[in-house]
């Protein structure tokens, strides 16, 4: 069904040109179009008179081709704002509600097309004349999140996140050519110029997705391939490492390099409890990555930067920062300085990185500050916490970003090219913040060395937009920053709880909880890798999954791998002390409360479960519904369907052979876990030595309940009905 909607701009915006404050200072603006303040100064190598094409990659917010707005996918309202440009008192903003939850924007001429999570659907309109008008729009599967169309206009493919599916789209048509299952949580998509192929990148894992886009790779469905692509490969141990975080991806525009900004799991370096922030450069020319692994040498053989990652000295080198962001959320080309800029979400910045170098994380050339307004006792921005989404002006001298956990925008002046290059050139000019303080984030850091191109510029925010307000009041709103957020180091020892539940889900990772001495004291931390714990400490940790949270924290109580927390509240405060290195930074019991709360508030009610298509289930389901209520299979009896498929007791089970990396854990009781979302959830149990429901039910035997006797039809039956929980 097409139905068309037209609405007219509204004026009452809350917006500001940013003022001078302690930790963000006055800038003024250099770009050539409406978003800026003061004229561009003249560069042989900035366009200044042509408007650059808009990317045919999708992000959370997108300018228009002529740069007269941005359009913004509000998730939190479930709404498309369309703010006029120049950003400042005279912004005017349209709010178009949307049929659900949108995702990505990608804008061509006069059209756009907005990816729609729940019901899973591509939303198409045309903007013409200060309106948006919907022209239709086409069923996509469920979660339907990153976009991308192809150069011509024609064609689009989408992933569908919790299904974990890619689907082929003919924009003229609105019609869906076909969809391919791939791996866990597909995220960002590019394509290439000639319409050859696209990458699509996971929020889980660190192979990427290749689809081929050729005709006759089309006439047969799209082929579908995994591409290796190691995580971190100068900062891993010789076996290398995964990666998690992948919401995007972004081409060089000679189509010879594919960057993919997210987190390294288990990365080597001083303190380096929960990894490395990355950039991974993918050759296209022979589809390898550009980073060569490193090898496994003695540690008097190795290079003198891995012997500084390994032996946990200063990981600092001139120009890098084992912490150049945390928890990268969006990343874009920018062309006139050959650089990169990286949307830090978990400490409100973005990174400009040299896009020339071999590991872009090493070579960072200075940061943006765009949170501003820090509360003095969360350390919570109250202007743009978690950026989520940035696009480029035309001529990439200003930048514009949305941050997700307060619903903003923010107008940022970029250094001047000739700045950039220069800042980016091997003299060890570069400058990082590395790790955020637990105070307010650091200032802007252009390089001092830059030529004058011209006027003087102030890099940093130049004005600032409210687009609404959290419609879950303070306690919400709260919650939703500290769960983002990576600021606060009472709650979060570097990485926000969105760097292991990105959107209340898991990053597939099998933790480490490792007890040790630090310089903090005796600790217990979870740690991403064993190579990561001081070989003094003479212990490997315990595996500990990381667990789903969105629909699945309902329950009162208990939680913990061995229901050792009677509440989540209970649980969370335990967690503030395990996600770090070392012990919390001294914080009253009841200031660490209240934040456990706040976060609680935003658990229940801003995470959103993934929907469930309702469907009646078919014969093979029935059957093994059948078979999972029977009591000679036994399921039921621990996983209760009336309690969401548990009955969240801790339960003895026979000991299983060891995980290699870990410890023996001498409590072998688990608490046993709801089954609710179980297909998109891989890997299984508490270390993760089951990587598919089909290995899980195979090997189980008489371990949980007596599956051992069922025959192949039965137990595939089984598993058909879990994965509909």
């Amino acid at each position: 069904m097409v139905f068309v909607a037209a609405v007219a701009f509204s004026v009452g915006c809350k917006c500001e040109k940013e003022t001078a404050k302690p930790d963000v200072p006055p800038a003024a603006s250099t770009a050539t179009e409406p978003g800026a303040t003061t004229p561009a100064p003249t560069s042989t190598t900035t366009p200044t008179t042509s408007f650059a094409p808009t990317p045919r990659s999708g992000s959370s917010i997108a300018r228009s081709p002529d740069s007269k707005v941005l359009f913004v996918a509000d998730e939190i309202t479930s709404k498309l704002h369309v703010v006029s440009l120049p950003l400042g008192e005279s912004s005017k903003v349209e709010s178009v509600s949307l049929p659900g939850r949108p995702a990505q924007i990608v804008v061509a001429d006069d059209l756009l097309w907005v990816t729609i999570r729940d019901p899973g659907m591509l939303w198409a309109a045309k903007f013409e004349s200060g309106h948006v008008q919907n022209t239709g729009q086409v069923a996509l599967p469920s979660d339907a999140w990153g976009v991308a169309i192809t150069a011509d206009h024609s064609h689009a493919l989408t992933s569908s996140a919790w299904t974990s599916q890619v689907s082929w789209v003919d924009l003229q048509k609105l019609t869906v050519d076909w969809s391919h299952d791939v791996a866990r949580e597909p995220r960002g998509i590019v394509i290439d110029e000639n319409g050859q192929w696209a990458l699509v990148s996971h929020l889980v894992g660190s192979a990427l997705t290749k689809v081929e886009l050729t005709k006759g790779a089309l006439d047969g469905g799209g082929a579908v391939s995994r591409i290796a692509l190691p995580a971190s490969p100068l900062r891993a141990p010789h076996d290398g490492l995964n990666a998690s975080l992948g919401y995007a991806g972004a081409l060089s525009p000679d189509g010879k390099r594919y960057f993919a900004a997210r987190h390294a799991l288990g990365a080597l370096g001083k303190n380096s409890w929960f990894g490395a922030a990355t950039v991974d450069v993918l050759g296209l020319d022979d589809w390898s990555p550009l980073a060569p692994m490193r090898p496994e040498a003695p540690l008097e053989q190795k290079s003198e930067l891995a012997t500084q990652l390994i032996s946990g000295a200063d990981t600092r080198v001139p120009g890098s920062s084992l912490t150049p962001f945390v928890q990268p959320r969006a990343v874009l080309y920018r062309s006139t300085t050959q650089t990169l800029l990286v949307a830090g979400e978990g400490d409100d910045r973005v990174a400009e990185l040299d896009a020339m170098a071999l590991d872009p994380t090493m070579a960072v050339v200075g940061h943006y500050q765009v949170g501003a307004d820090y509360h003095p006792t969360y350390h919570l921005a109250k202007h743009c916490a978690a950026p989520a989404g940035m696009a480029l002006s035309s001529d990439e001298n200003a930048l514009w970003v949305y941050c997700g956990a307060t619903n903003d925008l923010a107008q940022v002046q970029l250094m001047p090219p000739a700045a950039s290059s220069a800042a980016a050139a091997p003299t060890g000019a570069a400058t990082s913040a590395g790790t955020p303080a637990p105070t307010a984030p650091p200032s802007p850091s252009p390089p001092s060395s830059a030529p004058s191109t011209g006027p003087a510029v102030t890099p940093g925010v130049t004005a600032r937009l409210l687009l609404a307000e959290d419609p879950l009041g303070p306690g919400g709103a709260t919650g939703r920053k500290l769960f983002y957020n990576a600021t606060d180091f009472a709650t979060s020892g570097g990485l926000g709880c969105a760097g292991c539940h990105p959107e209340g889900r898991d990053d597939g990772h099998v933790w480490h909880e490792a007890n040790f001495t630090t310089e903090d004291g005796d600790t217990v931390n979870f740690v991403g890798s064993e190579h990561t714990i001081p070989k003094e400490a003479h212990t490997r940790g315990y595996a500990r999954r990381t667990p789903m949270l969105a629909g699945r924290v309902n329950a009162e109580g208990p939680y913990g791998w061995h229901a050792e927390s009677p509440t989540i509240v209970d649980r969370e405060l335990k967690g503030f002390a395990l996600h770090r290195w070392g012990a919390i930074p001294e914080t009253p019991k009841e200031e660490l409360t209240k934040r456990a709360r706040a976060v609680f508030d935003f658990l229940r009610r801003g995470l959103l479960a993934p929907a469930r298509d309702g469907a009646a289930l078919n014969p093979q389901q029935a059957r093994g519904q059948e078979l999972f209520l029977s009591k000679e299979v036994g399921c039921a009896e621990c996983h209760d369907p009336t309690s969401g498929y548990t009955t969240r007791k801790a339960y003895p089970l026979p000991l299983r052979p060891l995980t290699d990396g870990f410890d023996e854990d001498p409590d072998a009781r688990y608490k046993i876990p709801g089954l609710t979302f179980l297909a998109g959830r891989t890997p299984y149990f508490h270390d993760g030595s089951a990587a598919t429901l089909e290995e899980l039910v195979e090997r189980n035997g008489t371990r949980m309940g007596n599956t051992g006797t069922l025959s192949a039809d039965d137990r595939a039956a089984l598993v058909a009905f879990l994965k509909t929980l």
